[in-house]
């Protein structure tokens, strides 16, 4: 059937390209006779050798990155000038892709380049607002879901030395971090692995995620993350303030610090992280800290461990001295209550003779040889019980001290045992779950990861129990 055949229908209107061209502009200059000021998000942004900037807007529907609607705008030289100082002084941004605008511009038609916008002003609050409300949003979200405080619960190793580093290898924050690390004053020793990531731009995020699952699938081998940028642009450090990395942070096995360098604004990144730091050089700082306490800590325990043992050797050793003092007046009262009771029993004898001699003379030289014996009897008894009593004190003297000396060596013994590093040197070793020291199995459940820690080093594992 031909496309004429129709008798019922009035023929469409036909015009030029020139003619419909001029129909949409006095269409558009009648619509939009003044300046408007118009929201969207920068897609793309170019800037001509000549100063102008030409910009593609997008916006895209909401909870969701379809796009909706697309225009082209431009800002000429000579007001590119003006606008660029302005909003990056303002906000700390540079006019970049994926930030919002609000901007005040004219519409216009080109027969040629259809569409576009003039762009005359822009207002940086807006801007300003809509990045603080996308990060209140994550932070929220993150908040609501239980898992912002997750990487802070960890506990960072007592002597922290394994550090995994995130970071570009040509940062001068890093070599700033390297050079803390390796001159500081009290020589400690770090082993330091980079693992180089893209620290700004679009695939800033994807970069360091993609390092922190390298780094998980070795985690044992480390003590701790660190992401270390050193500073720059707000808008370079935009990437930090992202739902994912933050995520994937708050999930993390090990404790994760930050020192990102920007010491006015606190990224996501840092909120999620066990423990933010403002640049690398201070984190390097913190973890000569935590050497250093550790070795205060030792030392504090070694000067315990001495005065203990200083106060028993002390204590036996007035022990021993008591004995003897108490050994000395012992025999020396034994040897005066014998002296006494050989002076009374001559005083007895002396009395009975001269009463034996009024009225027995005639038995007084009888009398004389009995006393003489009986004196002598008692002072070889007396002389026999004194050296038995001397023999005794010298066989028993030597051995009282030599027990007092194996105590003495049995009490240092004793502390050499109980020192924790002689017990994990013996094959002990301590487990732990999540930071608390697992006295019975019963509380574990399968799939518990636990940390065991040896003489040397420790070992991760999960729980495996018989149904």
């Amino acid at each position: 059937m031909s496309i004429n055949s129709s008798k019922n229908k009035t023929s469409p209107q036909v015009f030029s390209l020139s003619e419909l061209s001029r129909k949409i502009k006095s269409s558009l200059n009648d619509s939009f006779p003044e300046k408007v000021w118009l929201r969207g998000e920068i897609s793309d942004i170019r800037q001509h050798s000549n100063g102008h900037v030409y910009i593609e807007l997008i916006e895209k529907a909401k909870n969701s990155d379809k796009i909706t609607a697309r225009i082209k705008a431009t800002i000429w030289s000579f007001t590119y000038r003006m606008l660029r100082p302005y909003f990056e002084g303002t906000t700390g941004y540079a006019l970049s892709t994926g930030i919002k605008i609000m901007v005040l511009a004219s519409v216009e038609y080109h027969p040629q380049y259809s569409i576009s916008l003039n762009i005359t002003d822009i207002d940086p609050s807006y801007t300003l607002g809509d990045l603080a409300q996308k990060k209140d949003e994550i932070l929220q979200r993150l908040v609501q879901e239980g898992v912002i405080d997750m990487n802070k619960e960890l506990e960072i190793p007592i002597v922290p030395q394994r550090i995994a580093v995130i970071s570009s290898e040509s940062a001068a924050g890093y070599e700033d971090f390297l050079n803390s690390l390796e001159n500081n004053i009290y020589n400690f020793h770090f082993n330091i692995t980079l693992f180089p990531a893209l620290m700004q731009g679009d695939k800033a995020v994807e970069s360091i995620i993609n390092m922190l699952e390298n780094i998980y699938e070795n985690e044992e081998k480390y003590d701790l993350v660190v992401i270390i940028r050193g500073g720059g642009a707000k808008i370079d450090l935009e990437c930090f303030n992202d739902y994912e990395l933050a995520y994937h942070i708050t999930q993390f096995p090990l404790p994760v610090l930050t020192g990102i360098g920007h010491e006015r604004d606190e990224t996501i990144t840092d909120i999620a992280a066990h423990t933010k730091l403002k640049t690398p050089t201070a984190v390097a700082e913190f973890l000569i800290d935590s050497l250093l306490v550790f070795l205060s800590e030792l030392n504090e325990f070694r000067d315990r461990i001495t005065n203990i043992s200083n106060n028993r050797f002390q204590d036996s050793e007035n022990l021993i001295n008591r004995y003897s003092l108490l050994l000395f007046n012992v025999t020396k009262n034994k040897l005066s209550d014998h002296h006494n009771k050989l002076s009374r029993l001559g005083i007895q004898a002396e009395s009975k003779s001269r009463k034996l001699l009024f009225h027995k003379a005639a038995e007084l030289n009888s009398a004389k040889q009995q006393i003489r014996s009986r004196i002598n009897s008692k002072i070889r008894e007396a002389f026999d019980k004194f050296e038995t009593s001397s023999r005794l004190i010298r066989v028993k003297s030597p051995k009282i001290i030599n027990l007092e000396n194996q105590k003495l060596i049995s009490f240092h013994k004793a502390l050499k045992i109980l020192d924790p590093i002689n017990i994990l040197k013996r094959g002990y070793s301590l487990s732990y779950f999540k930071g608390m020291l697992i006295k019975e199995s019963g509380k574990l459940k399968s799939g518990d990861e636990i940390q065991t820690r040896l003489y040397k080093g420790q070992i991760i594992s999960r729980v495996t129990k018989n149904k």
